[in-house]
This record gives structure tokens, sequence and C-alpha cells, in this order.
């Protein structure tokens, strides 16, 4: 049996929530983004000196495209002090080659980059590692009728790695144009690693998904938050639930070149939380086959509609640990397609949870549920065992 799941969390309850916003937040721990106000020393570009004002204002972009451009000649860090920094057209940023670093970073939750653009930063073809770190993008305050900021908020392609540590995300809509559905969301990553390290994405909207996944080499997210409502500096996000919003987390396509030796898992979240507000938490579910999918310690909230993570066409899928919380109604925590083997492992239901339910159609070939007692499985795999304390139970 596997050791008992350290640091327990509680399921967020959204009325509980809403009825304390302030309150509700500081006790899920959703107030990162009032991080060190203290710049580190070492960046050396530095936006300010390249014109931008920081005033919520004026569009900084052209002082972001000059800091890039002199940053790329070597690579480098662009800093971002203190300041609301407006975005009014995007920023695109191609090619640095040679196995250099670019990072774009700021000083936590001093550093607002103000979305007023259909896309703020494309950045392309760095043969290193891309990082974006200590910022927060924010939206504009929802006015009951459409919430639309963007189409996208960050897009990369053909870089070594990507990383994003520490960004958070408040209020920012994503709708498509007449680029397509599939281009709205606030993290679009092709033809990379994408990594998130304790991100957090407060009341936001996205048609394709927060997080979009497009030909990538692997995907990892680490101690991230997506949670329906936040509150920044006194003003309430909260722009999920409407028509056409995508999930948390999808992913459409994997590069056959991301399952190479070491490349244990393709896609892989741990210790997330991901509340119920889009009706769906995590999609992987492309065409090409995907190779494993891997889920550690993750608490999924459900709506009685939606579901906790799709799997389809995925050769192994592994569930350890976690929590299936608030539900209303009865509804499906893991809803398996066409998957090769699936395990999970000391995944439970609580304070009542009704969305317990555990789906495998009849093209998966076989399903292990250990140690899950209060999870309801309905399953027409070719194989299905059940194992309690060590008992094979059926």
């Amino acid at each position: 049996m596997r050791a008992p799941w350290k640091g327990k969390r509680e399921p967020v309850n959204r009325r509980t929530v809403a009825a304390s916003l302030a309150t509700g937040l500081a006790a899920m721990g959703l107030t990162r983004s009032a991080r060190a106000q203290t710049c580190p020393p070492e960046c050396v570009f530095n936006v300010r000196e390249f014109g931008a004002l920081g005033d919520g204002t004026t569009d900084d972009a052209q002082a972001f495209r000059d800091a890039f451009a002199a940053a790329f000649h070597t690579g480098g860090t662009i800093l971002v002090p203190p300041g609301n920094f407006a975005i009014r057209s995007p920023v695109f940023v191609d090619g640095l080659h040679g196995g250099g670093t670019i990072t774009l970073r700021g000083c936590g939750g001093a550093s607002k980059i103000l979305v007023r653009s259909w896309l703020c930063f494309q950045i392309a073809n760095v043969d290193g590692l891309c990082a974006i770190q200590d910022l927060t993008f924010v939206g504009s305050p929802w006015d009951g009728l459409t919430g639309r900021d963007c189409v996208g908020v960050l897009s990369f392609g053909g870089n070594g790695m990507t990383l994003l540590e520490r960004v958070s995300f408040y209020g920012v809509g994503a709708f498509g144009s007449h680029l397509g559905a599939d281009w709205a969301s606030l993290v679009r990553a092709h033809s990379t690693t994408l990594r998130l390290v304790d991100c957090s994405f407060y009341g936001c909207f996205a048609e394709a998904g927060a997080v979009y996944a497009d030909q990538l080499r692997g995907l990892t997210l680490e101690d991230c938050n997506f949670i329906d409502i936040g509150e920044l500096d006194g003003v309430a996000f909260s722009k999920v639930g409407g028509a056409g919003n995508g999930p948390w987390v999808r992913v459409k396509h994997l590069s056959p070149q991301g399952f190479s030796a070491g490349m244990q898992n393709a896609v892989r979240l741990i210790r997330c939380t991901l509340d119920e507000g889009p009706g769906m938490s995590v999609v992987v579910d492309g065409p090409e086959r995907v190779e494993q999918v891997a889920l550690d310690d993750c608490m999924f909230n459900v709506l009685g509609t939606g579901f906790g993570a799709r799997f389809s066409n995925v050769e192994r899928v592994r569930i350890d640990g976690g929590v299936v919380g608030w539900a209303s109604q009865k509804a499906t925590a893991f809803d398996l397609r066409d998957v090769g083997s699936a395990c999970l492992c000391d995944v439970r239901s609580e304070n009542g949870a009704k969305a317990n339910r555990v789906l495998a159609d009849a093209a998966c070939r076989y399903l292990r549920i250990e140690d899950c007692p209060t999870l309801d499985v309905q399953s027409d795999a070719a194989r299905t065992v059940v194992v309690l304390d060590g008992e094979v139970v059926t």
C-alpha cells in the first residue's frame, strides 16, 4: 500500500470562497503573487532603460522589443521592474542560436503585465532555455458581457526548453478569432519541452485551454494552481464557466521526439490544484498516440456535468495519490478512452464529493485500481483489477 499522502489539501468549495473572497484566497494560499518585491541583482536589460513607463496606460511593447533585441546578441535577462506595463501590440522574438538562454524576469506581484493586445509575447527558436519568471499577467475586470482580452498571452515554439516559474495570471479571457479557437490560450507551446513550476491561474477563460500543448516534446506542471476566482489589488476576477470555456490543461499533439531515453513521462502533473470552473480540468486527446501520462498528488474539483481528467489514445496512464473534491452531483473524476494500461493508486474522494466515477471504455486493455475505496469504478476494459489492502477483490 502506498504511503499516506503528505501535505493534504482540502477541496476548494466555490461557495465558501464566494462568500468570503479575501479570507478564502488567503486560506487556500492564493496570494502567491505577493512575493518579494526586491528585484534580482543579476538582471541585465531593464525595460525602463529602453523607454518603458509602466504607468498602466502607455503601450510599452516597443521597449520590450528593444530590450529583447539587445539581449538576443548573446542571451541574457530582461528585467521587468515594479510597475504596470501595458502591452497593446504583440512582442515577437525569434532566433537565439548557439545554445544561449533568454529570460524575462519580474519582481513578483509588483511586476504586472497588462494584457491589452491580441497576443503579448511570442518567443520562438531559442536553442537553449527560454524562461519567464516572477511576473503577473492581468486581464480586464469582467464587465458582465464578453470578458474578452486577447487570443493568447504567451506563445512558444521551437525552443530547446521553455520554463515558466512563479508566473501568475489574473482574469485573462482568451477567445479565438480568424485564427480559430485552438489559438485561444494563455500559454501555448509547440515543438519544445514545456515546464511550469509554481504558476497560478485565477479567474481566467480560454477557449482552447489555459495551457495548450501542440507537438510538444514533453510537458510538466509542478505545484500549479488553477482556480475559478482571484483577487488582485482589491479587484475580483472570475471569467470561468462561460459557454465555450476550454479545460485548464489540454494536450493536443505530442512529438515522438519526446519519447527518447530519459523522457520518462510525456505529460506529468505534480501537486497541482485544479478547480471545477471550466467543467473539465485536464484533457489529453490528440490523434497521435501519447506514450505516457502521470498525475502525482493532484487535487480536482469537478462540476456535475464535467469531469476531472479525460485521457484518450494514451498508451500508459498513472494516477498516484490525490483527491477528488467538491461536486454537487454525480460526475466523472477520470474518463479513460483507448488507454493501453492505467493504474490508479491511493486516489480518494473526500467531503462527500459525488464526482468519484472512473470510466474505462472497451478500447482500454488494462485497468488497475489500488487502494481507492471511495471511487466508483465503471470499467469495460478488457481486464480490470481492483486491489484493496494488498488483496485482489475483483
